[in-house]
């Protein structure tokens, strides 16, 4: 075996700021912290109280957590749905970028988080939650009841008269028990904007299309609550909701409003833990209505960490380390030592994501130290500036590559996400790009305008762009998606106007449709871009970055970024380079084909593509988007990729007529198992 220092030559800095993880405890966990029993005790012994009483009265309760940047409130908000999950069902809901969407956003991320399967079961919150209603307890009646709908509807309806919209949504928690629309219910209920088709299997009229809806459904866990545990309600990064105003500030109040309902309604079994930034508390609680600070029952304020807990924080860091080696080390935290902690805190005291920073550069500096000429070729200490820049650089590379994959690996559809939430994830990323006056809910419409934005693309000013994102599944809502563009066309509001779908737009002779392609045609100049979900991997991890800079969690290189130093490290570290969405929106310049023949494969998966996610589509209009998306490509290079395409099988043309080839429909052709 090893000595310790031979395996701290190899392996990497276990203080890495990779591993600090904050933000949806469902997705993002510390173990190595959150072992850490003694940290933040008596907050967690609070919240346990807290609970307690929600048990024994099913009544709302409600927790205001505060703290400094880093104190660990995420930490603690992980740290409590590990140890109380026995106990409680446990929602994370993570900043809504848009007041006006903030029912539906919290409805979202309720369910969202429901979906998830606690340590040590085999099947979901949202199931387990189902499955304690008496209804499955009911031995005679229990087959008969779960075989047929209209009884287990009436059955509940009978048992929870005040539930609002019942037939729905006793529906909608028949169909969960279903496998083969179990998905679908679960699209329902966190209000994806379904389609007709999918409506009618649920057996429901329409989906949640506005706040007061979302709100009912979300009541309706409550009112149904005696037979099941309470739902802990985590409303984390507080700081970072809501639109941000000119001067720079947020109007937070809608999360103390929406608390404020939970009590006003009598929503029972609900825990809500509303978690802020200490210095962000005090400078917007003047504007928090009074009526709403009242309905807080309990606060909580993080305290600094004592020395013996930073031991025990960096002793767990280092125990992997420590088990490999031979002999095993005498202090569980060498390479570090307890005097330089001292000295860094003479008051006893720390913040918790300064002492794990400051574990860091002392293990760095500890293997720096290790490093032997001539393998060593330059000195810490002596780090030019550019040498300085670069290493922030690539340590927020690794940062960024780590999160990304998280993403990816958790990401699996665009539809996972609201329209408002896909457009803020652009929005912030116009921002780090330096693209000017940045104007968001752009489209003239109650509905739609939170899926929307405006800014100025050339450096002069002097073109003025609009994007609408709207990914709804439902043919009724495009249609009416349309409408919104229409009016933003005909009053000339933009210069040049991007649809933003990979969603279907329906048949040819439908009225969205033939909308759609009143404006987005090949002879207009506004574009439909079908973004990929690797674009929306790019677009979300910049946004989970960017809150957690906002909210004093992103740390780089052992240091705390804030969202202006985020946004240089975006345009100097180019991670966002391949990200096609923005080279098509002409925000970040495409790479450079030089071959006429790379460029023709490029457009015969992009017709492969388009086709698959439509079926049918009019020859005319498929050169001319062909056209649109490769300007280097003729009428006749068009012509030739849809000719080939076809003679491979893999489209086929319907009423072929050499005299009028622009009526010919081009229809896309499965390929057989």
């Amino acid at each position: 075996m090893a000595t310790l220092d031979e395996i701290i030559l190899q392996e990497v800095n276990p203080f890495n700021p990779v591993s600090f993880k904050s933000g949806n405890f469902w997705t993002n966990q510390d173990s190595a912290l959150i072992s850490v029993e003694s940290i933040h005790q008596d907050a967690r012994e609070q919240v346990s109280e807290a609970l307690e009483v929600v048990i024994s009265d099913p009544a709302t309760y409600s927790i205001l957590l505060e703290g400094e940047r880093g104190s660990g409130k995420s930490y603690l908000l992980g740290y409590l749905k590990r140890k109380l999950n026995s106990k409680a069902f446990f929602v994370y809901i993570e900043p809504c970028p848009n007041n006006e969407h903030l029912w539906r956003h919290t409805l979202r991320y309720v369910i969202d988080s429901l979906m998830y399967t606690p340590e040590e079961k085999k099947e979901s919150q949202l199931l387990i939650w189902l499955k304690s209603l008496p209804i499955f307890h009911e031995k005679k009646q229990n087959q008969q009841l779960l075989s047929e709908k209209k009884i287990f509807i009436k059955n509940l309806s009978h048992q929870y008269p005040h539930v609002d919209y019942a037939q729905q949504f006793f529906g909608i928690l028949y169909e969960l028990i279903k496998p083969d629309n179990y998905l679908l219910a679960f699209q329902w209920l966190k209000g994806d904007d379904l389609d007709e088709d999918d409506l009618k299997k649920l057996g429901v009229v329409s989906s949640i299309n506005s706040e007061g809806l979302a709100k009912l459904i979300l009541g309706n866990f409550g009112k149904i609550a005696d037979a099941t545990m309470p739902i802990v309600i985590c409303f984390d990064q507080v700081e970072t909701c809501g639109e941000q105003l000119p001067d720079g500030s947020r109007d937070i109040s809608g999360i103390f409003n929406i608390n404020t309902t939970f009590h006003n309604s009598n929503f029972k079994n609900f825990l809500v833990i509303i978690s802020i930034l200490s210095d962000k508390l005090r400078f917007y609680k003047k504007n928090i209505p009074t009526s709403d600070l009242s309905r807080i029952q309990k606060y909580i304020s993080l305290k600094q960490i004592s020395l013996e807990q930073v031991e025990a924080l960096w002793a767990n860091r280092l125990s992997p380390l420590h088990y490999k080696a031979n002999p095993h080390p005498d202090s569980p935290i060498l390479p570090l030592d307890r005097q330089k902690l001292e000295l860094k805190f003479p008051g006893g005291k720390a913040n918790l994501r300064e002492a794990l920073n400051f574990g860091g550069i002392l293990y760095a500096e500890y293997k720096e130290d290790l490093i032997v000429e001539p393998i060593k070729t330059i000195s810490k200490v002596n780090l030019s500036q550019q040498e300085t820049r670069n290493h922030l650089l690539n340590s927020f590379k690794l940062i960024w590559e780590a999160e990304l994959k998280t993403i990816q690996s958790s990401v699996q559809q665009i539809n996972e996400f609201s329209g408002v939430q896909l457009a803020d994830m652009l929005q912030k990323t116009l921002k780090a790009l330096e693209i000017k006056n940045i104007c968001p809910k752009f489209l003239k419409s109650s509905t739609y305008s939170g899926f929307s934005l405006s800014y100025n693309l050339s450096k002069n000013h002097q073109k003025k762009c609009g994007i609408f994102w709207h990914e709804a599944a439902n043919m009724s809502s495009f249609f009416y998606g349309m409408n919104a563009c229409k009016t933003v066309i005909d009053n000339e509001l933009c210069d040049l106007l991007f649809l933003l779908r990979a969603e279907k737009l329906g048949k040819p002779n439908t009225k969205g449709y033939q909308l759609y392609e009143s404006m987005f045609g090949a002879t207009t100049p506004h574009t439909h871009i079908i973004p990929s979900l690797k674009d929306v991997h790019y677009l979300r991890t910049y946004q989970k970055l960017a809150y957690e800079a906002e909210s004093g969690d992103l740390t780089v290189n052992f240091k705390s970024i804030d969202v202006y130093t985020l946004e240089k490290l975006i345009r100097e570290s180019g991670v966002l380079k391949d990200c096609e969405l923005l080279q098509k929106l002409g925000l970040l310049p495409s790479p450079v084909i030089d071959s006429v023949k790379e460029i023709k494969e490029k457009a015969k998966h992009f017709l492969l593509n388009l086709l698959q996610k439509e079926c049918l589509l009019g020859r005319a209009f498929i050169i001319g988007k062909l056209r649109n998306q490769f300007t280097e490509l003729s009428d006749v290079d068009c012509e030739e990729i849809v000719q080939s395409v076809h003679l491979a099988g893999s489209l086929t043309i319907i009423n072929l007529s050499p005299t009028k080839p622009k009526e010919q429909l081009v229809a896309w052709v499965p390929k057989s198992n």
